[in-house]
């Protein structure tokens, strides 16, 4: 793949995997399915930021958790969605419950100023697993539902200056929502500056 483009690997495939390409290439960016082995696309491309999708039946965290290695040796940008960032809030030490209210819908998140999501108003909810906000772990909870369930973290020590799980689904919002799009935009400016 020839590119001026900052490159994302997406090393998961998911259904809809074009939402994805569109969010990054409406930020400037180019996603490449790369396969699970972050260090075998090494060989032949290496990318600028990695994108954790929302799982498919029969993901496991662990494989979740071997590119967010990757991307921590690397220090290249992640964007860690749904089932992504219960693995990196995993990877940092925290714990995952079952949660109840989230399955469908939207809702308001109350958020922290200053960090990446600040500017997110309400998001739309499609899981039923939810980060333990008692478990503690290395990452600071930077956006919350009213029930006070975590909906997005940052690493208290990045790798990077991008680097964001979040629980809802942006990718679905992108295209409509300017400050849903904005978390792809920065996603592939920070991976810019990886080149």
């Amino acid at each position: 793949m020839k590119t001026d483009k900052p490159i994302i690997a997406l090393p998961y495939a998911v259904g809809n995997m074009e939402i994805y390409a569109d969010a990054i290439s409406n930020a400037g960016g180019a996603l490449l399915y790369v396969g699970r082995d972050m260090a075998l696309s090494e060989t032949c491309i290496r990318p600028h930021g990695v994108l954790l999708p929302g799982a498919e039946v029969g993901a496991k965290a662990e494989d979740y958790i071997s590119a967010i290695e990757w991307t921590e040796k690397n220090e290249v940008s992640l964007l860690a969605i749904c089932f992504g960032m219960q693995a990196l809030a995993r990877y940092l030490g925290g714990k995952i419950v079952d949660v109840s209210g989230h399955g469908a819908g939207h809702h308001r998140v109350n958020l922290v100023p200053g960090t990446i999501v600040s500017g997110i108003g309400s998001v739309n909810s499609l899981h039923e697993k939810a980060v333990d906000i008692g478990a503690g772990g290395d990452f600071f909870a930077t956006a919350h539902a009213g029930d006070g369930a975590i909906e997005a973290i940052e690493p208290k020590k990045p790798w990077n200056s991008f680097v964001l799980g979040v629980q809802w689904r942006p990718q679905l919002l992108a295209a409509k929502i300017l400050a849903q799009q904005k978390i792809f935009d920065d996603f592939v400016k920070a991976a810019a500056g990886q080149r």
